[in-house]
C-alpha cells in the first residue's frame, strides 16, 4: 500500500506498536495510535491543518474560513487546536469551530483554557459530513481584537 507524502511525514517514528505523529502542532500524548490501526486504515485517514489569523482576516463577529474543506461522506474523528497568539477581545467574544452547520467545538469564551494553549480531543460522537464543507471559526457576542489560531482535523475518507 503506497503512502502519501503527508502520511510519510507523519509516520516517521515507530516503536512498540505505536506510531507517533511529529507534526509540531499535534500534542504528542494525543497523537499516538496503535500501529495496527494506522497500517490497516492508512489509505482512509486524512489529517489536514488550517488557520485563522486576526492580522489577515480581522475579528468582527462572523464566520472565518480555516482553509480546510472536508469532502462529502467523510467522518470526522478528531480535532486539535493550538493558539499561536492568544485571542483577545474588548468584550466577551465566544469562538466555535464548525464544519458546515455542524459543531465540532461549541461556542466557548475566547480566553477559555481550550483556546489558550493546545487542545486535543476525540469527538464523543464522530461527525458525518453530508456535503463538501469548510471548517470554519465562528466569532460571536463581541469582536476579537487579536489572535492567531491553528486547527487540525482528522477524518476517514468516504
Amino acid at each position: 500500500m503506497a503512502l502519501t507524502a503527508r502520511q510519510r511525514l507523519l509516520l516517521n517514528k515507530v516503536g512498540k506498536s505505536q506510531v507517533a505523529f511529529t507534526d509540531p502542532d499535534m500534542p504528542a500524548a494525543s497523537s499516538a495510535i496503535p500501529l495496527g490501526d494506522i497500517i490497516e486504515n492508512v489509505s482512509d485517514a486524512v489529517v489536514k491543518a488550517g488557520a485563522y489569523s486576526f492580522a489577515v482576516s480581522g475579528g468582527v463577529v462572523g464566520v472565518f474560513a480555516t482553509g480546510i474543506t472536508i469532502p462529502a461522506n467523510a467522518i470526522i474523528t478528531r480535532l486539535w487546536t493550538r493558539a499561536i497568539t492568544a485571542f483577545d477581545s474588548a468584550g466577551l467574544a465566544t469562538v466555535a469551530i464548525k464544519v458546515g452547520s455542524q459543531t465540532l467545538k461549541a461556542a466557548t469564551a475566547f480566553d477559555d483554557a481550550a483556546y489558550v494553549g493546545v487542545d486535543a480531543q476525540t469527538l464523543s460522537a464522530p461527525v458525518l459530513v453530508s456535503a463538501d464543507s469548510d471548517v470554519t471559526l465562528t466569532v460571536a457576542d463581541a469582536d476579537l481584537t487579536d489572535g492567531e489560531y491553528r486547527v487540525i482535523v482528522e477524518w476517514i475518507k468516504p
